[in-house]
């Protein structure tokens, strides 16, 4: 060899690759999604990289609800009763985890098809004092309709609370997109 120069690199071990490990448990998957664009829901299914996996129950979404629950009682001491409003919590993962932690909750009420125009419903218009979105704001079609909506379904001074996504590592962009039926088709 000519040329070649040890660096500070040369004695340094390479930790083997997260993403390709990954990629590699999960070829088999991946190419039955690609020969069976029926078989994506198993995506649902896995243990490693589910969305469910990836994002909400993920450590760093847990850490922003432990915050947002922490919020929420701390400001609502003086209200007697709090109803709360989750956006498209599909298999109730954020209802379990919020009921038992929030003091002095009345009534939860799940909210879903939220790109569909009656997701406002007569009577949910001044109905929360919170709405919660957790992983879920990067789906809707039409985010400022979105909020506008929510806005209208809020108490005086409720709030919206989104938690979407704060770092996606390329397992989770690749399972969003064998997923999407845009993508696949």
């Amino acid at each position: 060899m000519k040329d070649f120069k040890a660096d500070e690199m040369n004695e340094v071990k390479i930790a083997e690759d997260s993403l390709y490990r990954k990629l590699q448990l999960k070829k088999n998957l991946f190419v039955d999604i690609l020969e069976n664009n029926n078989k994506k829901e198993l995506l649902l299914l896995d243990n490693e990289i589910s969305p469910a996996k990836l994002g909400i129950r993920s450590e760093f979404t847990e850490s922003l609800l432990d915050k947002l629950i922490k919020n929420i009682n701390n400001e609502s001491k003086d209200i007697k009763r709090l109803t709360i409003g989750i956006v498209n919590d599909v298999d109730c993962t954020i209802k379990d985890n919020l009921v038992s932690r929030i003091k002095y909750l009345n009534n939860v009420i799940l909210l879903n098809d939220c790109n569909d125009k009656k997701f406002l419903k007569d009577n949910y218009l001044s109905r929360f004092d919170h709405i919660i979105s957790v992983n879920f704001l990067h789906q809707i079609e039409d985010v400022e309709s979105f909020f506008k909506t929510s806005k209208l379904m809020l108490k005086r001074n409720g709030k919206i609370h989104v938690i979407d996504f704060g770092k996606m590592d390329p397992i989770s962009i690749l399972t969003a997109i064998f997923f999407q039926e845009k993508i696949l088709m």
